[in-house]
């Protein structure tokens, strides 16, 4: 069964937003243990088991107070805290990778970090960079790329990211 914030970003992908209320809602723990905060414009949500009672002494909002530093170390509760990110979406294709899948760059700081973060992850490449793609986020496919410095500005990075894109199926 999906994670409910897997339905929550994959409307927003297709441009359905929630309402700007200014509200948070609370969802549950993402697999794995793992906790997130993700605010879209006005609205926000914890997917962390945690309810609005643990927030009593915090203050709360949709419109930014849900990443203040007091909420995320509650949601943290002593855990890890990761960076903030953003999430940018392309559709999937479902197309045929024309990039061989590889472990020659299973040693990169990148990849290592994306097998941190993510499940099922598949790093495709030769010596001129890599993409991985995998299981983020409440279940939601999810790439990195990494080019090798003599291949910046050659058009590698967006061959790649058609690729990984040809990866997950689509929509």
């Amino acid at each position: 069964m999906a994670h409910p914030l897997l339905d929550v970003m994959t409307s927003a992908a297709h441009g359905v937003f929630p309402r700007v209320d200014g509200y948070v809602s609370f969802l549950p723990d993402l697999p794995h243990g793992n906790r997130a905060i993700v605010a879209l414009t006005g609205h926000a949500y914890i997917a962390a088991g945690l309810t609005a009672d643990h927030f009593n002494d915090v203050t709360l909002d949709g419109f930014g107070e849900a990443l203040a530093p007091a909420t995320v170390l509650r949601v943290a509760d002593g855990g890890v805290i990761g960076v903030n990110d953003v999430i940018l979406v392309a559709p999937g294709t479902g197309t045929r990778i024309q990039t061989p899948s590889t472990s020659m760059w299973d040693d990169h700081a990148r990849v290592r970090h994306a097998r941190h973060l993510r499940t099922a992850v598949v790093v495709y490449g030769d010596e001129r960079g890599f993409v991985t793609v995998g299981q983020g986020l409440a279940g939601r496919p999810e790439m990195s790329i990494g080019i090798a410095e003599t291949n910046t500005s050659s058009g590698l990075g967006r061959h790649l990211i058609g690729d990984a894109c040809g990866a997950v199926p689509i929509g």
